[in-house]
């Protein structure tokens, strides 16, 4: 079976690989979560909630990111993951901000799991569209999180809205 290709373009961990446009930043981990023991190769929908504030058009979009990974996963903590993103255009002329977290392991029957935590921040200029005009952060409606084991029998995902700034009344269109 061959791996899986990610769509969309790589987020670097490190400054030194490319510039920051978004920046993936691994914050911990876990040794177990005490869920209950479901002896599964099914991958968890991780767990995300993005925030941005618009008081300052330099302010990032932060995305914060929970997933739950089988301990009988080899996971090296940070070095295992890599991070993609892909930006997609709704029928209501919102944009949809998708977020791949990969690993590559031959899938473990797990029957328990430890959490990993994970802050992506995205830069004023990171989204933009297919013809390079950039978008900015209000026009991004949702963002949704996959985990992805790129040599799978399965994939997770789930969908989050981006939050207005505190204080900021929402509106309904």
């Amino acid at each position: 079976m061959s791996k899986l290709q990610i769509p969309g373009t790589e987020i670097y961990s490190s400054p030194f690989d490319a510039p920051i446009l978004a920046k993936a930043e691994f914050t911990g981990s876990a040794p177990s979560t005490g869920l209950p023991k479901i002896n599964s190769t099914d991958l968890i929908p991780p767990i995300a909630q993005a925030f941005y504030d618009n008081t300052s058009p330099s302010n990032p979009l932060n995305l914060y990111i929970v997933a739950f990974i089988g301990t009988k996963y080899n996971l090296r903590l940070h070095s295992s993951f890599k991070y993609y993103f892909n930006l997609s255009l709704n029928y209501d002329c919102t944009y949809k901000l998708t977020v791949y977290v990969a690993f590559d392991e031959l899938d473990k029957k797990n029957d328990d799991y430890k959490f990993y935590s994970y802050k992506i921040k995205f830069m004023p200029s990171s989204l933009k569209s297919a013809n390079g005009t950039v978008i900015t952060f209000d026009k991004v409606s949702s963002v949704e999180v996959f985990l992805v084991n790129v040599d799978p029998e399965t994939s997770r995902g789930t969908v989050t809205t981006v939050q207005p700034p505190l204080g900021e009344a929402v509106s309904e269109g």
